[in-house]
């Protein structure tokens, strides 16, 4: 794809913003579902699992127009039987197909541990685990999209306003 493909790519998609807000909308939806149908305890988070960084998928897309970002994790305790297993993943497919994500990329059942985990096809995944202490995991990782002041503009920062965005990071890190 060309630089300007890639572009038009990312303005078909929401902004980071509204794809963080989309994400911590299904991800409640998610945990909702499974706490119902599982009988699962209270979920809790750990904001410092949340990430963010470039996008590896657009590389002619300059970090400053755009980027990918994990949520944080959200975990409760389980243990959760095969059965149990089997329909989280049907959960998970569930609540996620509505938003795109229905093609398997990890499925893992195994004895310590399990993982189960859809892509949309563009670079973002949902992904459900058991680790050995038995605790119940669910990530979302976004695929890219571009800054909501980007998307605004619609292009890509110029060169001055590149500029400025690196002396207002400057000054705002009060170095």
């Amino acid at each position: 794809m060309s630089p300007e493909e890639q572009f038009a790519e990312l303005m078909s998609r929401p902004d980071t913003e509204q794809a963080r807000q989309l994400y911590e909308r299904m991800q409640a939806r998610i945990r909702a579902a499974l706490s119902e149908r599982l009988g699962l305890g209270a979920w809790e988070t750990d904001p410092a699992t949340a990430s963010e960084a470039p996008c590896g998928d657009f590389p002619d897309v300059h970090p400053f127009n755009a980027s990918t970002f994990g949520m944080p994790l959200w975990f409760t305790m389980g243990p959760l039987e095969p059965e149990q297993w089997q329909a989280a993943k049907q959960v998970l497919r569930d609540v996620t197909g509505e938003h795109g994500f229905r093609q398997v990329v990890l499925d893992v059942d195994g004895p310590v541990s399990r993982v189960f985990q859809l892509s949309d096809g563009k670079g973002a995944a949902v992904r459900l685990m058991v680790n050995p202490q038995d605790r119940v995991v669910l990530r979302v990782d976004a695929g890219c999209h571009l800054k909501p002041e980007v998307k605004r503009l619609g292009r890509p920062l110029n060169e001055v306003e590149k500029e400025q965005y690196r002396q207002s990071r400057h000054r705002a890190g009060g170095s």
